[in-house]
């Protein structure tokens, strides 16, 4: 009686999971029979969870099962692994193809997002994180290098931007690289995502504006990176910007700890007395005038504020740790600033 209950068990496992089968290979098959087999654009985002593109995957119909998705995304230890990017999937396509493709990123084309104010190092570093470039030094030979890398190379020619030509004088984009967010091919070289951020700046900068205000494009970026660096609402930025055209304008020294910083690479709030000594076109302690060259690359906000500033009395203003503003007339209140809010 014991071994017949067994054996009976057995049986009835075995046929359960036979079931199982015919059930989830007929809702494959049936899948694809009411879905006529075509392509499906799916975007990934970032940080987006492994559930919620098992979900999706399932309403367009790429996969016959979210479960089951998960489960071997699960069981190949994938799950936290799904890169962003625009897929092309088939739809009723294979389970593994799918986890294949997000888990290796073999992607149609990725969304890239380049912060307003970075500079041409932080934008390679972003770009190389998100698998849009293999390595940095892919981005330098395309835009150039700022003075931190400590090597130096051009960017390459981009003679139909024939003003950005002029401006950069030879050098880096800096300055030129609008910040923005690109949807850019999958194998986009570094050379056609740095175009694209150039046509974009060509579209954004108000030229007439600048012409008209009798200024220059390259002052106007250069004094904006700076600005951009410096301060981050736009009410400051506009104070801040009437206080640095003041101070070119009488022959002051613009003293902006930002260009320091750009040449050492650091972020700090403030600079030590040694970097304030170091020996660079970029260090505006030591060189009165603009320097040779943008900083970083600024948002439009940055660059209005330089065409419209706002007057004011101040002097001097210094930004704390938490990116507060503070302003002084004097340099005896400046330097109860720095007492009260670098230390």
């Amino acid at each position: 009686m014991k071994r017949g209950f067994i054996i009976f068990a057995a049986i009835s496992t075995i046929a359960a999971l036979v079931l199982v089968g015919i059930g989830v290979t007929y809702g494959m098959f049936r899948a694809r029979e009411e879905f006529a087999p075509v392509d499906v654009a799916f975007t990934v985002a970032p940080g987006e969870s492994a559930a919620s593109v098992a979900r999706r995957l399932k309403q367009e119909h790429v996969i016959f099962s979210s479960w089951f998705f998960r489960v071997e995304t699960k069981l190949k230890g994938s799950d936290d692994e799904l890169r962003p990017g625009t897929y092309t999937f088939r739809q009723g396509s294979s389970m593994s193809t799918v986890i294949d493709w997000l888990t290796n990123g073999r992607i149609q084309e990725r969304t890239i997002t380049l912060i307003e104010g970075w500079g041409i190092r932080e934008m390679g570093e972003y770009l190389v994180v998100q698998g849009a470039l293999k390595n940095v030094d892919e981005w330098y030979a395309a835009v150039g290098t700022p003075p931190s890398v400590g090597v130096t190379t051009h960017a390459m020619s981009f003679s139909d931007f024939p003003v950005i030509s002029a401006m950069t004088k030879d050098t880096t984009l800096e300055g030129f690289l609008f910040p923005d967010t690109y949807r850019i091919a999958a194998d986009a070289t570094a050379k056609e995502i740095a175009r694209r951020m150039l046509v974009n700046f060509e579209f954004r900068f108000p030229y007439a504006e600048v012409e008209r205000l009798g200024k220059t494009p390259y002052e106007v970026v250069t004094l904006a990176s700076i600005i951009e660096r410096e301060v981050r609402s736009d009410e400051d930025r506009k104070i801040v910007a009437d206080i640095f055209q003041r101070r070119l304008k009488e022959g002051m020294a613009l003293q902006a700890d930002s260009t320091v910083n750009y040449v050492t690479g650091k972020k700090t709030p403030s600079i030590s007395s040694a970097d304030r000594d170091i020996d660079s076109p970029w260090n505006t302690y030591q060189n009165r005038g603009l320097p040779p060259s943008p900083i970083s690359n600024p948002s439009l906000s940055a660059i209005k504020a330089v065409l419209a500033p706002t007057p004011n009395p101040y002097v001097y203003f210094l930004t704390d740790a938490e990116g507060q503003v503070h302003y002084a007339r004097t340099f005896s209140e400046h330097v109860a600033n720095k007492e009260r809010y670098l230390r």
